[in-house]
């Protein structure tokens, strides 16, 4: 899917205070219930790669992508500003993030209960590989891969 018109996917320099307030506010606005989100100074130390879907100067979505040990990767903070949702912004940052995977298998989890995350992600060609209950958070969660070419389901 091509990028959303006025959008632009690019490389977030998430160890500047001041962009990761930006991530941080764009994660608390598209899930403002949810007290596991991290804070900016969080953000800031974070070892992942974020990726921002900028409108202008405005972050209007963001996702982090993680090495893994067995040269694997993990996709998180997948998170889309309210008023920029339903417009293929979170689809066109999951497929940069895939692009920069480059072949390997990637994961993620999800809340059961996030059907439209959920059908996002098998739309990216992920394939549930477990349930587990977050004891944190009381909450039904799955664990989704997108397996390297190389290997099978």
């Amino acid at each position: 899917m091509p990028v959303p018109p006025g959008i632009a996917i690019a490389m977030l320099e998430h160890t500047r205070p001041t962009v990761a307030a930006q991530i941080a506010f764009v994660m608390q606005c598209a899930a403002p219930e949810a007290p596991w989100l991290p804070e900016a100074a969080a953000v800031t130390v974070d070892p992942a790669r974020y990726l921002g879907a900028m409108r202008g100067d405005e972050i209007a979505g963001v996702v982090a992508l993680s090495a893994l040990q067995g040269g694997m990767q993990l996709v998180s903070s997948l998170a889309v500003i309210p008023k920029a949702q339903r417009q293929g912004i979170g689809l066109a940052l999951l497929e940069v993030a895939l692009q920069l995977a480059a072949g390997q298998t990637v994961l993620l989890v999800a809340q059961a209960l996030n059907t439209r995350a959920l059908a996002l992600y098998q739309q990216a060609g992920f394939v549930e590989q477990g349930r587990f209950t977050d004891e944190t958070r009381s909450e039904e969660m799955i664990r989704l891969w997108r397996p390297a070419p190389d290997q099978s389901i």
